[in-house]
C-alpha cells in the first residue's frame, strides 16, 4: 500500500519514439491538447519537455561545431583553445532532460559516418555514455531512496532486427537477434551476468620484451 501511494505522488511525462528501417522516425506525445505527432529530424528524444520545446531550444547552441575554434586576438595577445574540442564549448553538461537532449542530438549528428552496423552500435552506447545518470547524483529530499539513475541503456540494430543492451549493474553489452526467436510465448532474461561486469584478466599479462643472459 505505502509503494502503491509513494507512486501516485509522481508524474511521468512518456514520449514515444519510433524508427523505420529507412531511419525515418517519429515522436509521439499525449498531452493536456490531446495526441501530438512530430517529425523526429534530429534523431534525439527525451520525456520532458515535449519535443517542439527541445527543437526551439536547440537554437540555443547554433555556435557549436565539430570542429576546432580560431584563436581569440585581444590587443596585441592570441589566445588559443586549451586544447581539442573547443567548437563544442557551451554544450550543457548536466542531467537535466533539456540538456541532455542537447547533448544527444549534437554527439549523434556530429559523429562521423560508419560502415556497419556494429561499428554504429559502438557509437550508439558511446553517445549514451554521455547522457547516463550514475546513481546518487541526482536525488530528492522527500524521497533520497527513489534517486533518479541510467538503469538500463538500449541500442536497436532496424537492419538486423537485433536489440543490444545493457545495465547499470553490468556494462557488457549484449544482443538478442529477435528473428532467430521461433517462439510467440512471452520471454524473459537475466539482466546481469554472474561475473558483474568483470573479467579478471591478471594471468594474461606477459613481458613487453624478454631479455636474455649470457
Amino acid at each position: 500500500m505505502f509503494a502503491g501511494k509513494l507512486v501516485l505522488e509522481f508524474s511521468f511525462d512518456e514520449h514515444y519514439s519510433i524508427t523505420d528501417k529507412t531511419g525515418e522516425g517519429i515522436v509521439i506525445e499525449f498531452t493536456k491538447n490531446g495526441r501530438l505527432v512530430h517529425e523526429n529530424t534530429v534523431g534525439a528524444v527525451t520525456n520532458a519537455p515535449p519535443y517542439d520545446f527541445h527543437m526551439l531550444n536547440l537554437r540555443n547552441y547554433v555556435p557549436l561545431s565539430k570542429y576546432a575554434h580560431q584563436e581569440l586576438v585581444l590587443g596585441h595577445t592570441h589566445f588559443k583553445p586549451t586544447g581539442e574540442g573547443s567548437g563544442l564549448l557551451g554544450m550543457p553538461g548536466d542531467m537535466t532532460p533539456t540538456s541532455r537532449f542537447v547533448r544527444a542530438a549534437i554527439l549523434a549528428n556530429f559523429a562521423a559516418p560508419l560502415e556497419t552496423s556494429k561499428q554504429a552500435i559502438k557509437m550508439a552506447f558511446h553517445i549514451l555514455n554521455t547522457v547516463d545518470i550514475p546513481h546518487g547524483v541526482i536525488s530528492d529530499h522527500k524521497h533520497e531512496d527513489l534517486a533518479d539513475y541510467t538503469s538500463w541503456a538500449v541500442a536497436k540494430d532496424l537492419t538486423n532486427n537485433a536489440l543490444y543492451f545493457r545495465t547499470y549493474e553490468d556494462l557488457t553489452i549484449r544482443v538478442v537477434y529477435l528473428d532467430n526467436i521461433k517462439t510467440e510465448r512471452k520471454l524473459k532474461i537475466k539482466m546481469a551476468s554472474p561475473t558483474d561486469g568483470f573479467k579478471d584478466v591478471t594471468d594474461d599479462m606477459v613481458p613487453t620484451e624478454t631479455h636474455t643472459e649470457l
